[in-house]
């Protein structure tokens, strides 16, 4: 197969404080400036010293052309993340991850779903992402 490996996602935010917080402290992950030639606020967040995601705070101009994507519908509009449903993470240290969330504020959603135990949360952006665990962990 041609394709060998996942590399990161960019992620157009609207607050970049905010979702850079998310990413270190509600997930713990390592998160760094990045510099762009754009002049763009921009972050990488690290997954075990690769990248995960490429964060940058959008611009007016920006936000101006994807607010005229927008759909019509308030319901569809909530999926602010277009045609993206989620990511999916697989992680360790399942009660840290917990108590991490619950000090950030964040909502989850979980259960149990074979041999994993699954925590769904939305990052400040809206971008869903299922992180799941060793079914053993969740005893």
């Amino acid at each position: 197969m041609p394709i060998t490996s996942f590399d990161h996602y960019t992620l157009r935010c609207a607050d970049l404080d905010k979702t850079w917080a998310f990413y270190r402290d509600a997930l713990g992950l390592r998160v760094e400036p990045r510099e762009v030639a754009s002049g763009l606020r921009a972050a990488i967040v690290y997954l075990e010293g690769a990248w995960l995601a490429h964060i940058f705070q959008a611009t007016s101009e920006q936000d101006a052309i994807f607010n005229r994507m927008q759909p019509l519908d308030p319901e569809t509009a909530q999926w602010r993340t277009g045609r993206m449903h989620h990511i999916a993470l697989w992680a360790t240290g399942l009660k840290e991850m917990k108590g991490r969330l619950t000090r950030f504020g964040a909502e989850t959603r979980e259960r149990a779903q074979g041999d994993y135990y699954r925590v769904v949360v939305n990052d400040p952006d809206g971008v869903e992402l299922e992180i799941n665990f060793p079914i053993t962990e969740s005893t």
